[in-house]
């Protein structure tokens, strides 16, 4: 059955040239091929009858029958709605019409022809085979020894594949249906509705009610070929084998189990309603093999021997390539016999491809999230096109990941394509060269290679052995990759088992941008420029959104979707995902590092350049295929397009999906990344931190928490730098220039510097996921704070009232009901400004007390001990801030919170205070540290190390707040330091003690370095910005009846005010000594990271190198469980822990830059050294420079003429081992 002309006369014309009798032929096809055909073998048989589908069919009917293709339900599962719960889930492959074509399923009624009616045996013939045997021969051994319960004798051998191996492997009646591709035989259960060639959950109900009976097993049945098959007709008659196969049928359609586009279909059916009524051909009357259309003839030889199609007496051409078509892609060896016949038989030869393997190369340079599966999918569908071939020949094509130096898991050892690859050519061979003498070949390569121990199959072996004798004594990474590339490129089997499919125009393979970037690392290909790809078409592949490849990243992470073949794969996938927020934005950057040098890299060595852009593509995926088959210069045929990688862009919101949205915009537009969620215009926090003095070292530790935020978010400007401080309105003076110059509608902070510290944790890996959540929460705050006052400013609160100022003038006294001053404020520090028993007593104070108290009862908070203003930290927007300053008419040597306080008392609504210290949080001075220092650690309890509170900010002790700013006023420098101590370790619950010298800051920044000043002492009033303290009363707050004594009762300076210092040079640290400390290595164990040797390293390789003004950093990341551990550093190194997400290890060296040069190299090999034991590689050696110096957010703080110091980071990972294998 057939109307394929060329098939059909060669397959005959074998047949009728090794059989010795005539033969009767019928032939249904369409009546033009018909003829041809008949005309060809005329006078050639007994007989030959010719008849149309049509013809067939109303014979059939005639007889009462009702063939499947008449039925109502035929071809109902093209309709997309048909699946359901019971239907198989097809694999890509497995959706061809052939299996719900009418002459597939004609098959099942050829007993009941008209024209056979007569006749006992029949062969039933496909039009793709080769017939060498003589069928009268075959006819009468089968008669002989039939079985009477046989229906069918046909092929039992079958090609199935081996998912263990990847490899086809040859069944001879071995085969159970269940175990085979026709029954999706060794599949499993599916999971889920996404998950594709899998079988549902009640199919084993559908295969019971297909069989013929409730007894028989499935397993029990070999599974068979109907491609050369024998059909007894009066046995199959007998049998009722049309009506269980019809049976099968109608409860394939009632339970709707298997789309009729599947091979489930075409033949799995037919194998559960023919159960217990097929025979297998005896191989020793004939033997027929299939499957030359698609098995590689390496396989056959490797299954057979080398001269086996000498013995074959049926070749079956089953699979997608066919003889006949010009420019077949079967192999010659297989191809050349069924030319021969056409030869014979006078028929035209097809054209054939050339032999030898096209030399042109591309390269698809592509980035990771970029689409790069489907477009390389998409390319290696096209039948010119290897982008590995795997498509097209899954067997021996290249993987797709051919290029990947890493070891590649998920390829089996045992699979031709694990040879294939980069990664594992190179692990393998200096594997196999580490025992053997320089420059003589390895043992494992010599007499007993075939008789090796190792792991290695022998086939991999003697080609690794191959590369070994090409370099001769010269085996290096380089010359590795350069002779790889160039075995890709000839497709030398000598070398790699893999090749690309016959009829390739151009061949090429993916290369991730991030591969070939020039760093130390083991997934890198260093020399890729000097290969055969240099000077190639490259197809420069990106996405160029890359908050999209982040987020789909992340949800592939959460969802394991990391590759979806059609929108179905993605239907019921929901997930809400908290992005780390710190992850994302050393992700982004790292992304954009490594796109742009990869773009540099493509226009370099590049012949020819094509940008695609992943987005572009998956709007016009045509448009883009085409262009890039044009681009390649390969026909225009159409390819597959339909696969794609999971694509959270689709959605309209970029955000959805998002749980934290607001820290992610906040985080994303703070950095210059805001367009890619569609957010334009962004607007940073900005800070204005007054301080006259250029080198004041709290004003400097103040600044350098923002220098060390690398990231956007808050724009520090120090104003006032180096002017003459006049009094406290001099803030106010410096600051209204700077808001004039700002965007009106941008939300300000004015802040003082020497007593105030931003809220965030020192930790560096968990810096900006504090930052962002922090700056949402403040800007939020600050909204809900004036909401009903819009236009208003918010300003701290503190417990303590009241300036001196404010003895002096009474509510109403500054300001007149129309805004305009009436009155002067007092200096303060002058004579007539102090608190003092002629100058100020309580009940001048007492209307301000009753003030403050009466606003707090009216705003709820009069519960609230924080409910006086303190105008060390405001907020507001730049234009309603600005108004205010210009309303306060304040002269620079004004008290401002006085001024502010009394303007407050006639514009209630412009001002809000901060009760519940929520922006800011004020430290009680007056109550010592003991009661007044209000912020700690948050609290941790338990045995277990929670990761969670690494970094975490300060919480107020009462209200539980964690403001983002927080104010020592009163020179309580005691409780500030405490505070700036606490944001550089851990927990309170000590999980890595507070290190007892000096912080690495001394070092770094000298300019900056902790002051050794006696706490409590008074400083230059001028130029302090928290010598509030010497205008308070004692005892005065809410909480009365509480002295202090840190109080002056006498009211009077303790310090005279002296001229700031200017031009004193900052003294050089001084060396430190060597020093024990407490260091949390989380390295699944102390012991487990003591037998590094770590001690010894620094010993013997960095201590004698270096001065003792280096740093050692040592960071283990954090497994479930681990205890402190002790280390002693002699030669006076630093260890301090760094607190990092669960990943690799990281050493980080912090050098002079003098002396950087001399020990890089000796400590990467001793540290690759130490570490060989415990199986780990060194991943990754960079260098890092010190940022603090090329800050533009400090340009008055000028650092000392010393160069910065270097830091080298060296990356070490376990390479594809879980991480509880730390």
């Amino acid at each position: 059955m057939s109307d394929r002309m060329e098939g059909v006369i060669t397959t005959l014309g074998s047949m009728i040239r090794s059989t010795s009798t005539p033969i009767q032929i019928i032939l249904i096809g369409n009546q033009a091929t018909n003829e041809k055909v008949q005309t060809h073998f005329a006078g050639r048989t007994s007989s030959f009858i010719i008849m149309t589908i049509e013809e067939a069919q109303n014979d059939l009917i005639n007889q009462g029958l009702s063939p499947i293709w008449t039925w109502d339900e035929w071809h109902s599962s093209r309709d997309p709605n048909w699946k359901n719960e019971n239907t198989i889930h097809v694999a890509e492959w497995d959706d061809l019409h052939t299996h719900d074509h009418e002459l597939n399923h004609l098959r099942f009624y050829i007993p009941f022809l008209s024209v056979l009616k007569e006749t006992e045996h029949v062969f039933f013939v496909d039009d793709d085979l080769l017939i060498r045997k003589d069928l009268n021969y075959v006819l009468q051994e089968v008669k002989a020894n039939l079985n009477p319960s046989a229906g069918l004798t046909c092929p039992c051998n079958i090609w199935t594949w081996n998912d263990q191996c990847h490899h086809f492997e040859f069944k001879s009646k071995y085969a159970n249906i269940v175990q085979t591709s026709p029954l999706y035989g060794g599949r499993s259960v599916c999971e889920s509705d996404s998950e594709e060639y899998c079988l549902p959950k009640n199919f084993d109900a559908f295969v019971k009610e297909a069989l013929p009976t409730i007894d028989t097993d499935p397993e029990d049945q070999t599974a068979w070929n109907f491609g050369f098959s024998l059909i007894h007709t009066k046995n199959w008659r007998d049998l009722k084998l049309t009506d269980k196969y019809e049976s099968a049928m109608h409860a394939n359609y009632r339970l709707h189990a298997v789309p009729e586009t599947s091979l489930v279909f075409g033949l799995g059916i037919p194998f559960l309603a023919l159960a217990n009524s097929v025979d297998c051909w005896d191989e020793e009357v004939l033997k027929v093999r299939d499957g030359f259309g698609f098995i590689n003839w390496q396989r056959y030889q490797t299954s057979f021997g080398n001269d086996f199609f000498e013995s074959v007496d049926v070749a079956h051409y089953t699979g997608p390539h066919k003889p006949w078509v010009p420019f077949t892609t079967i192999e010659p060896p297989a191809v050349q016999p069924w030319l021969d016949m056409m030869e014979m038989e006078g028929l035209e030869i097809p054209k054939q491809l050339p032999k030898d393997p096209s030399k042109n190369l591309f390269m698809l340079l592509t980035s990771h999230r970029s689409g790069s599966e489907w477009i390389t999918t998409m390319l290696d569908s096209h039948p010119q096109v290897c982008a590995s071939g795997e498509t097209q020949s899954p067997e021996r094509g290249f993987p797709t990941e051919a290029m990947l130096m890493q070891g590649t898991d998920w390829i089996p050892v045992c699979a031709i394509k694990k040879g294939c690859t980069l990664g594992f050519v190179h692990d393998a061979i200096f594997d196999l060269i580490k025992d053997a003498p320089e420059n003589e070949l390895p043992p494992r390569c010599q007499d007993d290679i075939a008789n090796s121990t190792d792991l290695i199959p022998l086939e991999h072996r003697e080609r690794l052995c191959n590369f070994i004798k090409h370099m001769g004594g010269n085996v290096t990474r380089q010359n590795i990759i350069a002779k790889w590339t160039e075995a890709f490129a000839d497709e030398d089997e000598d070398f790699l088992g893999c090749r690309c499919p016959r009829g390739t125009k151009i061949k090429g393979l993916k290369v991730m941008a991030d591969w070939i970037l020039p760093r130390n690392a083991t997934i890198t290909i260093p020399n890729l420029h000097d290969t055969v790809f240099n000077a190639s078409k490259v197809i420069r592949m990106k996405r160029s959104n890359l908050w999209d490849r982040f987020k789909s990243l992340l949800t592939a992470q959460a969802t394991n979707v990391w590759h979806a073949r059609s929108s179905a794969d993605l239907k019921g996938i929901e997930v809400l995902i908290d992005v780390p927020i710190e992850k994302m934005l050393n992700g982004l950057a790292f992304m954009k590092k490594v796109d742009d040098y990869g773009d540099d890299w493509a226009r370099a060595h590049s012949s020819d350049l094509l940008f695609i852009d992943y987005q572009e593509c998956r709007v016009s995926p045509q448009e883009c295929k085409a262009k890039m088959l044009e681009f390649l210069g390969v026909d225009p045929v159409k390819v597959s397009s339909d696969a794609g990688s999971i694509a959270a862009f689709k959605h309209t919101d970029p955000l959805q999906g998002i749980s934290n949205k607001e820290e992610v915009t906040e985080a994303l537009a703070a950095n210059g990344w805001g367009g890619f969620i569609g957010v334009d215009e962004y607007s940073e926090l900005q800070l204005l931190m007054f301080e006259t003095e250029p080198n004041n070292r709290d004003a400097a530790r103040y600044l350098k928490q923002f220098t060390d935020m690398a990231g956007g978010g808050i724009n520090a400007t120090v104003i006032g730098n180096g002017t003459e401080f006049k009094g406290f309105g001099s803030k106010y003076a410096a600051a209204l220039p700077v808001l004039k110059s700002l965007p009106p509608d941008a939300l300000v902070v004015l802040s003082d510097s020497r007593d105030v510290l931003l809220n965030i944790h020192s930790v560096r890996a968990l810096k900006y996921q504090n930052l962002y959540p922090s700056l949402v929460r403040f800007r939020k705050t600050f909204a809900d704070l004036t909401n009903s006052s819009p236009g208003s400013i918010v300003v701290s609160t503190e417990s303590q009232c009241c300036v001196a100022a404010l003895g002096h003038i009474r509510p109403g006294d500054l300001f007149e009901p129309d805004g305009s001053r009436s009155g002067h404020i007092c200096t303060p520090g002058s004579p007539n400004c102090y608190h003092n028993e002629h100058t100020w007593s309580e009940e001048s104070a007492k209307p301000w007390h009753d003030f403050m108290e009466q606003r707090a009862k009216e705003h709820g908070k009069e519960s609230s001990p924080d409910i006086y203003l303190n105008a060390g930290l405001m907020a507001g927007r730049v234009k309603d801030l600005s108004s205010v300053i210009e309303s306060l008419r304040l002269k620079e040597d004004e008290d401002d919170q006085a001024a502010l306080t009394a303007f407050m008392y006639r514009n209630p609504n412009s001002i809000i205070l901060d009760y519940g210290q929520d922006l800011f949080g004020t430290n009680r001075w007056a109550e010592g540290m003991e009661g007044g220092c209000m912020f700690d650690l948050p609290f941790v309890t338990g045995d277990t190390d929670d990761t969670s509170v690494i970094g975490r900010r300060l919480v107020h002790n009462e209200t539980q707040t964690s403001p983002l700013f927080i104010h020592s006023p009163g020179n309580f420098k005691k409780c500030h330091m405490s505070l700036f101590d606490k944001l550089r370790t851990r927990t309170r619950r000590g999980l890595v003690p507070e290190i007892k010298t000096k912080s690495v800051s001394n070092v770094v920044h000298p300019s900056v370095e902790d002051s050794n000043d006696d706490e409590g002492e008074g400083e230059d009033i001028r130029g302090n910005m928290h010598g509030r303290a010497l205008k308070k009363k004692c005892g005065k707050g809410k909480k009365k009846g509480k002295t202090n004594k840190d109080c002056d009762p006498t009211a009077q300076p303790t310090k005279q005010p002296t001229p700031a210092p200017t031009n004193v040079p900052t003294p050089a640290p001084t060396p430190r000594n060597a020093v024990a400390v407490n260091v949390q290595l989380c390295y699944a164990g102390c012991n487990n990271f003591e037998e590094v040797d770590t001690n010894g390293l620094f010993q013997e390789v960095i201590g004698p190198k270096i001065s003792k003004d280096a740093i050692v950093r040592v960071a283990a990341y954090q497994s479930d469980t681990c205890e402190p551990c002790t280390i002693v550093v002699d030669n006076g190194l630093r260890l301090e822990a760094i607190a990092t997400e669960k990943s690799d290890i990281i050493f980080e060296i912090e050098v002079p830059p003098n002396e950087s040069p001399l020990i890089v190299e000796e400590v990467t090999q001793k540290l690759n050294a130490a570490i060989a034991e415990s199986n780990v590689e060194l991943k990754e050696l960079t260098e890092i420079q010190s940022n603090f110096v090329e800050s533009t957010l400090a340009p008055t703080f000028a650092p000392t003429p010393t160069p910065p110091p270097v830091t080298y980071r060296l990356l070490v990972s376990r390479g594809g081992r879980k991480m509880d294998d730390y």
